[in-house]
């Protein structure tokens, strides 16, 4: 069993004039970045006679959720893209993801900030959760026997 590592998680966001950049200071848990449909690609209803019928959504919507460390640059990025989407005009916040280890990806189109982050201050340091809304996204899981090569593996770690 591979061992998690966040060295091998790429997590980009961009939008309101930031190409893509990468997502640090990381919260600590074991749910630090979480990736979901908002509903079920597929639902069902059944007749009276017994038979299912299956219906595909349209509603392809995503919802990221990001913890981060207090101390985390990317506070200050996603700060600022709330504020701009406050204003008059278009929204655009786009996120990518790609784990290197399991060869996992996935991507949106365009969303929305949901909500500004509390700020939470204090003698400890606390984490940050931010919710963002895409109004669509895919996700692929990757091979979990590990699609790279033991040198892809030392690479991403900066071993190599």
């Amino acid at each position: 069993m591979k061992v998690f590592d966040w060295r091998t998680i790429s997590v980009l966001i961009s939008g309101y004039g930031y190409g893509p950049t990468p997502v640090m200071g990381w919260d600590e848990g074991n749910d630090v970045f979480q990736w979901e449909r908002v509903k079920p690609g597929v639902s069902h209803k059944m007749g009276v006679d017994g038979r299912m019928t299956a219906s595909k959504s349209a509603d392809n919507s995503v919802k990221a959720v990001l913890k981060l460390s207090q101390l985390s640059p990317t506070n200050a990025i996603l700060s600022f893209m709330f504020n701009l989407q406050q204003m008059p005009g278009e929204m655009g916040v786009f996120l990518h993801f790609q784990d290197a280890m399991r060869q996992d990806v996935a991507s949106t189109t365009v969303g929305y900030i949901e909500n500004h982050a509390p700020i939470h201050r204090g003698g400890e340091a606390v984490g940050t959760e931010w919710t963002l809304i895409f109004e669509s996204g895919l996700g692929e899981l990757g091979d979990p026997t590990f699609a790279g090569t033991p040198s892809d593996v030392a690479e991403n770690l900066g071993v190599a």
